[in-house]
C-alpha cells in the first residue's frame, strides 16, 4: 500500500523541481552571456567604457600632481 505524501512534501517535491529547472536555465544563460564578446552587442558601448576609464585615470593623476 502506497504511502500518502502530504500536501507539504507536495509543494516541497514541487519547489525542488522548480529549483532545479531553475539552475539550468541560470546556467543555459551564463554559457551564452559567455559567448558574447563584452559590454554588450553595441561596441560604441565598450568604447565609451574605456573612455570613462581613461577619464578617471587622468583625473586621479592630476590630483595626485597637485598635492
Amino acid at each position: 500500500m502506497p504511502i500518502k505524501k502530504t500536501a507539504a512534501e507536495e509543494c516541497c517535491a514541487k519547489c525542488e523541481k522548480d529549483v532545479a529547472a531553475l539552475k539550468k536555465e541560470v546556467a543555459a544563460l551564463r554559457k551564452e552571456l559567455s559567448k558574447k564578446v563584452s559590454g554588450g552587442a553595441d561596441p560604441r558601448v565598450d568604447k565609451l567604457l574605456e573612455l570613462f576609464e581613461a577619464s578617471n585615470k587622468l583625473r586621479y593623476l592630476a590630483e595626485q600632481m597637485k598635492q
